[in-house]
């Protein structure tokens, strides 16, 4: 990236004193040489210059560092040897930024053309934040447009709770000043997925205040395969972030008053992400989980399931046939275990 310069004249000599750029944009990567030159070429091409790019090779086995060498004079490239994972990428890009604020920017995705100016912008006019959030363009494996996506509708507010019940985190839309991020210590490297939710989480522990920028900034690549054979991975990781963050002692009144709600309602959204992805023997698992958290009665329960996942469909542009879910075998099985046992028990009573 240019290095920014600036001559300090005194009456003997003249010095050059090199000065931080005020943004630090990190990319990790794993076996993304097929798209990262995009991603790289998103962040020069922006129109806010005074930023620098770190990318973090985390153990490719592809031919990353050849894609990259015609960049190698404007990006910062650091790379491990062997894989380490996500997190451990971010943080070695944490320790390394010079810059007053920090974007990550995964490999496979690539920023508007406005995304850090609109987002330094908005810090200037509002230095009490340490978030900015916004808005992303999902696109097919291909870069196909499949449309945009604005969580401040359904999350106006980005508060604990937000971060808890409705999840609007997508790093490569966000901007954080990095303060904050020394502060809590960067990622959790426990976690393999859902590394992103619980930093979140505990930055809004700390009263780190984050609000909408109501744009979009950034197309989001969906790879529809890996993001299918991911989800159980995701799902067990989400289950852990949440348990751990219930367990944390000091926890605000008011969340564990509603621990219950937020765990049932996280299970059924994970139950609905794992059924849209074809594990429908895990969803009905996390569905049968979410009973444990539960006051409603069986029948309940099961028309607000039905009713949530239709709601979630709906918000993710999908489609949701009532009929062809009741239809399916993981779903009837599911359905006949808990009708049986609720007919047991009334006979018991």
């Amino acid at each position: 990236m240019v290095e920014f310069t600036k001559n300090v004249k005194n009456s003997q000599s003249n010095f050059l004193v090199a000065v931080p750029p005020r943004v630090s944009v990190i990319i990790p990567s794993y076996n993304s040489a097929k798209y990262i030159q995009q991603a790289v070429e998103s962040v020069l091409n922006q129109s806010y210059t005074d930023c620098e790019i770190i990318v973090v090779d985390d153990g490719s086995t592809d031919n990353t560092q050849q894609v990259l060498q015609p960049y190698r004079s404007r990006i910062r490239y650091v790379r491990y040897e062997h894989n380490q994972g996500v997190s451990v990428a971010r943080n070695r890009g944490i320790e390394m930024a010079r810059g007053f604020f920090i974007a990550f920017l995964d490999a496979d995705d690539w920023f508007l053309p406005d995304k850090l100016a609109a987002q330094v912008a908005y810090f200037d006019a509002n230095p009490s934040k340490g978030i900015v959030n916004s808005g992303f363009r999902k696109v097919n494996d291909r870069g196909e447009m499949i449309g945009d996506v604005k969580p401040w509708k359904y999350a106006p507010h980005l508060d604990l709770e937000a971060w808890v019940k409705s999840k609007p985190v997508l790093l490569s839309a966000m901007m954080f000043h990095r303060d904050w991020l020394n502060w809590v210590g960067g990622f959790d490297t426990r976690f393999e997925c859902a590394e992103d939710v619980n930093l979140l989480l505990r930055l809004s522990l700390i009263n780190c205040q984050a609000d909408w920028l109501h744009q979009v900034t950034v197309c989001y690549r969906q790879h529809q395969h890996q993001s299918s054979q991911n989800t159980p991975k995701l799902a067990k990781s989400f289950e852990a972030v949440l348990t751990s963050f219930f367990e944390i002692s000091d926890l605000p009144a008011s969340m564990h008053s509603l621990k219950n709600q937020y765990l049932y309602q996280n299970f059924v959204w994970l139950a609905y992400h794992l059924y849209s992805n074809g594990h429908g023997s895990l969803m009905a698992q996390y569905l049968e989980k979410s009973l444990d958290y539960s006051q409603k009665s069986k029948i309940e329960a099961i028309a607000d399931w039905v009713d949530k996942f239709s709601s979630y469909a709906l918000d993710g542009d999908s489609s949701f046939s009532t009929y062809d879910f009741s239809s399916l075998s993981d779903w009837k099985n599911l359905m006949a275990s808990l009708l049986f046992n609720e007919v047991k028990n009334h006979i018991h009573q």
